[in-house]
């Protein structure tokens, strides 16, 4: 864990403030959900809860997907990467909130997965395939609705 040398109080109704530094740098916004955990060792760790909430088997499958279309992906919820090669970004660049269909961002095509309606997160890749990559949004889209 990395030593930011800040230290905040709790007040008397037990909230904590998180730095603005610290907000911006991690992409947390007013109302965004914060998951809770103990780290073994006494400390409290606040984490961006995951729209997508995906299942490690749901991850896997979709890597091999990838794999086996012989292309390089990223998959993303709505603010991070989940996993991925270093080369793309590790935070979800702002421009995207506004796709819903696949756009090329930099030297890359972005695709939204959409579930009923919602934007739950994105799949990247340098590749051109996009039928193989929109399948592999689609089939996350499709494991997040069951």
């Amino acid at each position: 864990m990395k030593a930011t040398g800040i230290v905040r109080r709790i007040d008397d109704l037990g909230r904590v403030v998180i730095p603005k530094e610290i907000r911006r740098t991690l992409k947390i916004r007013e109302g965004d959900p914060l998951e809770i955990f103990l780290d073994g060792q006494g400390g409290v760790v606040f984490h961006k809860y995951s729209l997508l909430g995906m299942s490690d088997d749901v991850l896997r499958t979709a890597k091999l997907m990838a794999k086996f279309a012989g292309v390089e992906i990223a998959i993303y919820d709505t603010n991070c990467k989940l996993t991925g090669d270093p080369s793309y970004p590790v935070n979800t660049p702002e421009a995207w909130d506004d796709f819903y269909k696949p756009m090329q961002f930099d030297n890359y095509t972005v695709y939204p997965i959409l579930c009923d309606g919602e934007r739950y997160g994105f799949v990247c890749s340098h590749n051109t395939l996009t039928a193989e990559i929109t399948m592999i949004a689609r089939y996350i889209a499709v494991a997040l609705s069951n």
